[in-house]
C-alpha cells in the first residue's frame, strides 16, 4: 500500500463507543487494491436511496446529514454488508458490528496526490 493511502486509513481512525474498550481503535475506512496495483480508498457514497438502511433489521443505520451506524444497536448480521453497492460498510472481524466511513473528511489532507474529496450534489 502506498504510504499516501495508508494515511489517509491512519487519518480516519475513530474514538470507539462505550460497547467498546477504550484502547480499541477502528478505521472507518478500507484502501484495497486492484490487479493492476492501484490503490482505491473504499467509502460511502451517501447514497439517495440507501439500501443499508432499508435493510437493517434493528433500525441501527439512519441518515442525517450523512449515513450513521449506530454501533450499540447493530447486531452483526451483515445485511447492511450485503445490500451496500459500493462496499463501504464491512463488518469489523472482532467487534462483529458494522462499520462504514462517516464523511468526515479526515483522511483528504493527507492524500499527497489530492486524489480526495469530498463532493456534495
Amino acid at each position: 500500500m502506498r504510504w499516501y493511502a495508508q494515511a489517509a486509513v491512519s487519518a480516519n481512525w475513530s474514538v470507539p463507543s462505550t460497547r467498546r474498550a477504550p484502547s480499541t481503535r477502528i478505521a472507518r475506512v478500507r484502501v484495497e487494491r486492484y490487479d493492476d496495483g492501484r490503490d482505491v480508498v473504499i467509502a460511502c457514497h451517501n447514497c439517495d436511496d440507501a439500501p443499508c438502511i432499508e435493510v437493517c433489521p434493528t433500525e441501527a443505520i439512519t441518515r442525517d446529514d450523512a449515513i450513521r451506524i449506530n454501533a450499540e444497536e447493530c447486531i452483526g448480521c451483515g445485511a447492511c454488508v450485503n445490500a451496500r453497492p459500493y462496499g463501504a460498510i464491512w463488518l469489523d472481524p472482532v467487534l462483529e458490528v458494522a462499520i462504514a466511513c462517516k464523511l468526515r473528511s479526515r483522511c483528504v489532507p493527507f492524500c499527497p496526490p489530492e486524489a480526495l474529496q469530498i463532493v456534495n450534489d
